[in-house]
């Protein structure tokens, strides 16, 4: 349903432009007031404008500000917020509305911009310009020029606010949190409508969240959690459940972080809810996703009646995202199966049936995050196969702990030391413990010395990648106990 505003003595007179279209009248609400959010607009004084899109449903993308009351500019601007773009061209009819339609099109498919505005440097056409180069040609210096030009030719707070917004949103984009936390703190010194402040909050909770890094901040972790707190309380009110659902997903991270694992699944569970409700069936399966994370993560710290709960959400959430359609997030997704299954308890005698099945998920996503193009990935997937393998019931054919090994080396041959020093550590650490489950017989007769040196190069390399403690010290563990095994085997060999 769209809703236009306007002062009494026009409603027949749009009632009569609307009544051109067949049934188009069932969609269209008409009132007095003024437009505030959404799909609806104000009419006033022979003009049509706009409100400032704040909830981030349409590309940002500015039209002009004050639009021509006629019949065509009005079934023009309707069939665009219904999303009937054809129809919408047949009234626009070229001229500036026809090009902020097919611009903000553009924009939101994910089209380059043919045409960029030209005229004078008004507010709107900065602004525009400086949305075009920020999502369309990338170009870095004429979008900060041209927000930052925006952003002093406002015409009040507001609309500069959106402006700095963008500038915000292009910043952390490029990972430079702190330039985008000193524009939204700045932008939140104004005096700002309601909307306003709470979409620079609702920004500015994102960067934050992204400064989170372990160990956790608490002076950080507190600021994150209020500003939440703020949003879910100010989208509460609002007609804009998306946004709710939203600021619920991060809650239920923060909870999560914060090891408060009953909250952060009564946030999940109602993010959900509101997802199915508004029909974002993608949002649906984001969120399960998250739970299916939270509920393992709740596992791993004492709770082990949530394997098979969290099992049951990624199997949920893989009727959502098809191999077909999303081939990284069905892989994602069999990814954290294949490690689950792994860890499942189980008695013995199904223990076999979750590593078979634990095993097919491994290699399905393999199948996606190939050596060549998901190298990072590929080598975190041969990783924790790898650790899966050792939790394995022992194979008749085969011994599981030199096929975790295979794994551990494919693994270490992209987990390189210059580009991923700490998660090759990681694996070498793997590797080794695997390696004194096989074929390390102090028998001198029969003592493996080209394991026994393959083990002692990788120990010493751990110590040169890594500073963290407890890697060194797990590392000197078994530096320790490769030096009574050489002199158990009586092994001369170098040091």
């Amino acid at each position: 349903m769209l809703t236009i505003f306007a002062t009494t003595d026009l409603h027949s007179t749009i009632h009569e432009m609307i009544l051109q279209e067949d049934r188009l009248e069932e969609l269209i609400e008409i009132r007095e007031g003024t437009a505030e959010e959404g799909f609806q607009f104000s009419i006033h004084e022979g003009k049509i404008s706009l409100p400032i899109f704040w909830d981030n449903s349409l590309p940002p993308y500015l039209f002009p500000q004050s639009i021509a009351f006629s019949p065509e500019n009005l079934l023009a601007l309707i069939f665009h917020f219904l999303e009937n773009d054809p129809k919408a061209w047949q009234y626009a009819e070229g001229g500036e509305l026809a090009m902020a339609i097919e611009n903000q099109n553009r924009l939101k498919y994910g089209f380059p911009i043919e045409k960029l505005p030209v005229g004078n440097e008004s507010y709107e056409n900065l602004h525009n310009l400086g949305v075009i180069h920020h999502y369309s040609t990338q170009k870095p210096e004429p979008v900060t020029a041209n927000y930052s030009l925006a952003i002093e030719k406002a015409p009040n707070d507001d609309y500069a606010a959106f402006s700095l917004k963008e500038l915000a949103t292009y910043e952390l984009d490029r990972g430079n949190l702190s330039q985008a936390e000193a524009y939204l703190e700045k932008g939140l010194e104004k005096s700002l409508s309601e909307q306003a402040t709470f979409a620079l909050k609702f920004l500015l909770g994102k960067v934050w969240m992204q400064m989170l890094q372990v160990p956790y901040d608490q002076e950080l972790l507190s600021k994150v959690k209020g500003i939440i707190w703020e949003g879910v309380n100010f989208f509460e009110k609002s007609a804009n459940k998306g946004q709710l659902g939203l600021l619920l997903l991060d809650a239920t991270h923060i909870a999560n972080i914060s090891e408060s694992y009953s909250e952060a699944l009564g946030y999940i569970s109602r993010a959900i809810s509101i997802f199915e409700e508004e029909g974002y069936q993608e949002l649906v399966g984001s969120a399960i996703l998250r739970k299916g994370t939270l509920l393992y993560t709740w596992a791993q710290n004492g709770n082990p009646q949530f394997y098979k709960s969290a099992v049951e959400a990624y199997q949920k959430a893989l009727q959502i995202f098809s191999k077909e359609v999303h081939p990284d997030v069905f892989a994602d997704i069999h990814h954290n199966l294949a490690v689950l299954y792994a860890e499942i308890p189980s008695d013995p005698k199904r223990k076999s049936i979750w590593a078979g099945v634990s095993s097919a998920s491994f290699q399905e996503a393999l199948e996606f995050y190939t050596k060549q193009a998901y190298p990072y990935q590929y080598g975190s997937i041969c990783n924790n196969y790898g650790n899966a393998l050792i939790k394995f019931p022992k194979a008749v054919h085969s011994d599981n702990y030199e096929k975790a090994i295979q794994y551990y080396n494919e693994a270490l041959s992209v987990r390189t030391a210059d580009q991923f020093p700490y998660e090759r550590a990681i694996s070498l650490l793997n590797y080794l413990e695997a390696s004194w489950s096989v074929g390390n017989d102090p028998d001198p007769e029969v003592f493996n010395y080209m394991r026994f040196e393959d083990m002692l190069e990788k120990a010493k390399e751990v110590k040169e990648l890594v500073t963290d403690a407890s890697m060194i010290e797990e590392a000197n563990r078994h530096l320790q106990n490769l030096e009574e095994l050489r002199s158990v085997s009586n092994y001369s060999g170098h040091a």
